[in-house]
């Protein structure tokens, strides 16, 4: 594109009614040497007449030069380069090639290598790339006039090697102590899987590190399935699959299940005892409680058989203590001449899951035991 500019040069005679200008024209030639380049190239055409009266023609006070083919491509690297078939007004002070991943019309403001100077046929190999990933790249050529732009290419570096891709199957068919799962080996990272297989652990994020704890299901990519056996009832496991290559191990996505429980014959040896028979501990209609459920412990009497509301309660796993829930205030009503003295017991985390626990209330040697009820997770 060429930018002209004309300048008016006047005088005048002032004896005489008469004047006289002149026009002088300035003109630039604003080039690209590649319709695809984005520098535009200022450069002074006074001393290239033959380009003042054809806007369509090239600069050639820039360099000249083609991007060579792109060769040799990894997964980290390639080869390629240029050939600066004229050097153009001035001598070529600085040649390479320029490259990104996402501009698809790269310069010397993206990366670039610096090859040498002078015209001719020039190579080179670059390397640091990322895998798996589509580059493009233009040789380009500068001398004092400015920089000049080869056609630029397109190429896609190799996947390259790496650890195996695996996903996780869901836990099925659950049962106290045995589930069922499995895994695919999407992708076996250019290397062959040696081993694969699940698992698992109580704690997040479970390794292989562990052959109680693990399967050990064949080689190779593709599905496969997996038995957890030997599991404790009513547990929260953590699952995920495995994979391994002479890189190393992958592992998949973590999935979790929790065993069905299983009831186990209850050792409750204690009894309720106290002097006199007008005071009851009730047993809740409800039997099972999980973490965070509220267990009312309420203790009733006729109302001529009232007794302080301040007693001792605790919680027992089979005849072991589990928790003192210290000197309670029960709440004390008069409900159709019976007294009814309670008070709410949050069910906390980090209970064994059994149906063997019982709630027991103490007073003065007196003491009530309640019927066996489960805490589940």
């Amino acid at each position: 594109m060429n930018i002209k500019i004309s300048i008016l040069n006047c005088f005048f005679l002032t004896s005489f009614v008469f004047f006289s200008c002149s026009k002088t024209d300035l003109q630039w030639d604003l080039d690209r040497s590649n319709p695809s380049d984005q520098n535009n190239t200022i450069s002074n055409n006074s001393s290239n007449s033959n380009n003042n009266n054809n806007p369509n023609q090239p600069n050639t006070d820039l360099p000249t030069i083609n991007t060579l083919n792109i060769s040799s491509v990894t997964s980290s690297s390639f080869n390629s380069g240029g050939n600066i078939t004229s050097s153009g007004g001035s001598s070529v002070i600085q040649r390479g090639i320029c490259w990104s991943n996402n501009n698809s019309v790269p310069t010397i403001n993206n990366s670039y290598s610096t090859n040498g100077t002078g015209s001719g046929l020039f190579t080179v190999q670059i390397s640091g790339l990322i895998a798996n990933t589509t580059y493009f790249v233009r040789a380009y050529a500068s001398n004092s006039y400015g920089t000049t732009y080869g056609n630029t290419l397109q190429f896609t570096t190799l996947q390259g090697n790496s650890i195996p891709s695996v996903q996780t199957y869901t836990i099925s068919n659950i049962g106290t102590n045995t589930g069922y799962g499995g895994g695919n080996v999407l992708n076996d990272g250019g290397l062959a899987v040696s081993s694969k297989g699940i698992c698992w652990s109580t704690n997040t994020n479970p390794t292989n590190s562990n052959v109680n704890f693990m399967t050990i299901d064949g080689t190779g990519t593709g599905s496969f399935n997996s038995y957890l056996t030997n599991l404790t009832h009513s547990t929260t496991y953590y699952v995920r699959a495995y994979a391994t290559n002479s890189l190393g191990t992958a592992y998949g996505n973590q999935v979790s299940f929790t065993t069905n429980f299983q009831n186990s014959p209850c050792n409750i040896t204690s009894s309720t005892t106290h002097t006199n028979g007008w005071y009851f501990l009730q047993n809740p209609s409800n039997t099972v409680y999980h973490v965070g459920d509220t267990y009312p412990v309420t203790i009733t009497s006729p109302s001529n058989y009232s007794f302080s509301p301040t007693n001792y309660s605790y919680l027992y796993l089979n005849e072991q203590l589990v928790i003192t829930m210290g000197y309670n205030q029960f709440n004390s009503q008069n409900i159709a001449g019976l007294l009814t003295y309670s008070f709410n017991f949050s069910i906390p985390s980090g209970l064994t899951p059994s149906n063997c626990y019982t709630i027991r209330v103490s007073r003065n040697g007196d003491s009530w035991v309640s019927q066996p009820f489960t805490i589940l997770p």
